[in-house]
């Protein structure tokens, strides 16, 4: 599948697996690849037997769990995923009804409120709850999301922040700005712009090409590379915010000035990643570690211009700081005058581009893929030391 989770939890699985941990995985079904896909190199079996996400994936669980009997079920979830439809969310509260033994754990890759029906904030909200709370344990990948899962149920040992990591590799040089050029149709001279990832509301793209507008009527000649695929396979919003953005450029005269390379292999990203003279992930709610993208900047060492995290955010004591001038340059979210004028310090002043390729480099460190799957196996150890919860 495409997407942050999708990468996430291959990578996370494969490095799992490197621990002597037996993963197995279940997914959605895939008419290519057929239902099951036997080891693959790092011994992760992988089941892609479900068609709906509805209450019959409690059939596919019961059976997987059946033949496999595990010690842990952990729950990747992401509330755009899956359908939108509750039965996932439900399914630990299932189980604890049947006196399962087994351990479940949910990683929230977001808090937003799933739709179930019209006007059913109540339900929506319920059900996020009873996820929280009938899980054994939370993993929050970030500091907003670890203070709003703490606030639902009050246990100090229920919610474990472990960061995501880069689903692009760290390690590459820069491509040639010729072979950009010649790829892409960007003349050599110009100032390149960068945003990478896939499209939607949350991603302030709309705040990105009003700030080209701002660049180009200031007379610079500037190109916006608008990398990988920008659909995704988990929120179906996502096509049509792409649209609106296209409106958009057209709109302000700027889309000629924007190249969509779709899905690129990730070694080339890492690649245009490190040859950006920025790159512009303009954030609606602030930069969170909760974003693949921004972890992919960091960890590549691009010159990077986000927006300023949330307080909740910055202030998780266990994540490093993101901090202005050292890591990246911070703007306000949704100021495109700011943005810009971020971007032009960077088109300007090469020194500053190094430092903060230098800076985002050595903040990326920390999220070290091998350290991330040593975290998880810890939280899987410690609660096969505890009693299961009635």
């Amino acid at each position: 599948m495409v997407g942050g989770v999708a990468d996430y939890t291959q990578l996370l699985a494969q490095r799992l697996a490197r621990l002597d941990v037996d993963v197995d995985v279940l997914t959605s079904f895939d008419s290519d690849g057929g239902e099951f896909v036997p080891n693959d190199p790092y011994g992760v079996n992988v089941y892609r037997t479900v068609h709906r996400w509805n209450f019959g994936v409690l059939r596919h669980l019961r059976e997987l769990l059946a033949r496999k009997r595990p010690d842990i079920v952990h729950l990747q979830f992401q509330t755009g995923a899956f359908g939108m439809h509750p039965a996932v969310m439900l399914a630990p509260g299932w189980l604890r009804a049947r006196r399962s033994p087994v351990r479940w754990v949910t990683t929230f890759h977001d808090l937003r409120e799933p739709y179930l029906f019209p006007k059913a904030h109540l339900a929506r909200r319920w059900v996020m709850r009873r996820l929280r709370c009938d899980s054994a344990a939370a993993v929050a990948t970030n500091g907003a999301d670890a203070a709003a899962l703490r606030a639902v149920r009050p246990d100090p040992d229920g919610v474990r922040v472990i960061p995501i990591g880069s689903a692009v590799p760290a390690m590459g040089d820069p491509m040639d700005r010729a072979e950009i050029a010649a790829r892409w149709g960007i003349p050599v001279t110009a100032g390149l712009l960068g945003f990478f990832g896939m499209l939607n509301h949350g991603k302030g793209a709309d705040t990105l090409v009003r700030a080209l507008r701002l660049l180009a009527g200031a007379g610079r000649d500037v190109r916006l590379l608008m990398l990988g695929d920008p659909f995704g396979a988990s929120d179906p919003t996502n096509r049509a915010y792409f649209a609106e953005v296209r409106t958009l450029a057209a709109a302000l005269g700027v889309d000629e000035r924007m190249v969509w390379t779709g899905h690129l292999p990730p070694g080339e990203v890492t690649e245009v990643l490190k040859a950006l003279d920025a790159c512009v992930l303009p954030f609606v709610a602030g930069a969170s570690y909760r974003q693949s993208t921004l972890l992919a900047a960091l960890v590549t060492g691009a010159a990077l211009v986000t927006t300023a995290p949330a307080p909740a955010e910055a202030a998780e004591p266990s994540l490093p700081s993101l901090l202005d001038g050292e890591h990246c340059l911070l703007t306000p979210p949704g100021d495109p005058a700011a943005l810009a004028a971020a971007c032009a310090r960077l088109l300007d002043d090469p020194a500053l581009r190094r430092r903060l390729q230098a800076g985002a480099k050595v903040l990326g460190e920390r999220f070290d893929w091998d350290r991330i799957a040593a975290d998880h196996v810890a939280l899987y150890q410690s609660l096969l030391r505890q009693p299961v919860r009635a």
